[in-house]
């Protein structure tokens, strides 16, 4: 079994050989790790405390539960870090199939990450405005609450712009794994729907005044189809990716 390598040349003026193996093993396993953060910060952490329509409720729940904001903050900042990790580890995987959208679906995956690592000074506004003793004399409840919803609301619209950029990510792999010849082409499928439902739902957030009767059909799709795909994207690269093609993998 060979692994195929890349040469990068180092600022020093020397190279370095970069194994495509190694860097599908860390982009995968930065992936999978993934899984877990993102899982926990965004359905437990915020979403767990936030009450859609309710400022008051929600402001409460932060403030009894601001550590588990924190945390969740925390974790939404190893994600954009990690993510960095993965587009690096995609680009030397794919670049042997093509170099030039391979560097595309890893900018687009970094201008994602970027724009989710931006939208996390809304959360860092929240926990300021929720734990701070001036905020609190200074704002009347009502006030108080309004503000703290406005931020989270520009939390999840600068992350959802991010989506976009992330859902064509999905798109422009799930063609490079299509054209591999090696890579089963039922995931470059499963990619291109997880993209295109990140995408469109974005779309939908801006396009459609009664999104909110349509976000669970559109949440189960977004889940449902990026669960799947991504995480058999994950465990590709963690278990194949870099090695040869061989045996019932060669599609």
């Amino acid at each position: 079994m060979t692994t195929r390598s890349m040469t990068i040349p180092s600022l020093t003026g020397h190279t370095s050989d970069v194994s495509t193996r190694k860097a599908a093993l860390l982009g995968g396993t930065a992936y999978l790790i993934i899984f877990v953060l993102a899982i926990f910060a965004n359905f437990f952490a915020i979403e767990g405390l936030v009450v859609p329509g309710d400022a008051a409720t929600t402001a409460a729940n932060i403030m009894e539960s601001e550590g588990l904001l924190r945390a969740g903050l925390a974790s939404f900042i190893l994600v954009f870090v990690l993510d960095v990790v993965i587009a690096w580890g995609l680009y030397i995987v794919f670049r042997q199939i093509n170099r030039d959208w391979s560097l595309l679906q890893a900018w687009l995956r970094i201008v994602g990450a970027t724009l989710l690592g931006a939208s996390l000074i809304f959360l860092y506004l929240v926990l300021e405005l929720v734990g701070g003793a001036d905020s609190l004399s200074a704002l009347d409840p009502g006030q108080l609450e309004a503000q703290v919803m406005t931020y989270l609301s520009g939390f999840d619209f600068l992350w959802l712009i991010g989506l976009f950029c992330f859902g064509v990510h999905l798109i422009v792999i799930a063609y490079l794994i299509l054209r591999s010849g090696y890579i089963p082409r039922l995931l470059g499928y499963l990619l291109i729907l997880a993209g295109a439902a990140y995408s469109i739902d974005t779309l939908a957030h801006a396009l459609l005044a009664n999104y909110a009767e349509l976000e669970t059909v559109f949440l189960v799709l977004v889940a449902g189809s990026s669960i799947i795909a991504e995480l058999w994207l994950a465990l590709w690269l963690v278990v194949k990716g870099g090695k040869e093609p061989v045996g019932d993998w060669a599609q």
